[in-house]
């Protein structure tokens, strides 16, 4: 919700923020805070070409200061996003991803006020059509994965599935591009 009022010879937004029905979304967090210092920039009448190198830069460093925020005083130590990585052009989980899939699901046996929400990355070489397609068919793996860990598919909700879009480390190497195909799984603490 926000509020525009009349304050000396300027205007004050008064942005408040309430806990979502799924729980807090780091990736919201950190984009109210990128959406809002980019228009504190505009306003003060920054360039646009200025504004966007300094957004495309401050994701680097509001995410990671959002989620450890979120899993030291909401989630109780505990994990704010659980991060699972692919290969190329495949929705199999791996090893690692089945292990914390089960973590993830004793979590959300011992704790059934909590639901989990899934989004599904992709730095996959393929075009946008094919990567959104890629990326649901992850989310609809790790999906099935808890399910048959014993979770109630009604507490499993999908988010975002963007596909070839929103990168989290650069992408002009394979490690930046392995790092960046991902689903992400958030539990509502």
């Amino acid at each position: 919700m926000f509020e525009l009022c009349a304050h000396g010879a300027g205007t004050r937004l008064v942005v408040t923020l309430k806990r979502p029905s799924l729980g807090w979304s780091v990736m919201a967090i950190a984009g109210f805070h990128g959406w809002l210092g980019r228009l504190t920039r505009l306003l003060a009448r920054t360039p646009q070409a200025e504004t966007e190198v300094w957004a495309a830069h401050i994701w680097a460093s509001v995410f990671p200061a959002y989620e450890r925020a979120v899993s030291g005083s909401v989630a109780n130590g505990r994990k704010a996003i659980w991060r699972l990585h692919f290969a190329e052009g495949d929705a199999a989980l791996g090893a690692e991803a089945e292990r914390q899939l089960a973590d993830l699901a004793q979590l959300l046996g011992e704790r059934g006020d909590l639901t989990v929400t899934i989004d599904g990355f992709g730095d996959d070489p393929c075009g946008f059509e094919e990567s959104v397609a890629l990326c649901q068919a992850r989310v609809d793996t790790a999906r099935a994965a808890l399910v048959g860990g014993g979770v109630d598919a009604a507490r499993i909700h999908t988010g975002y599935v963007l596909g070839n879009y929103h990168y989290l480390v650069e992408r002009d190497c394979e490690a930046g591009r392995a790092f960046n195909r991902r689903i992400e799984l958030r539990p509502s603490y």
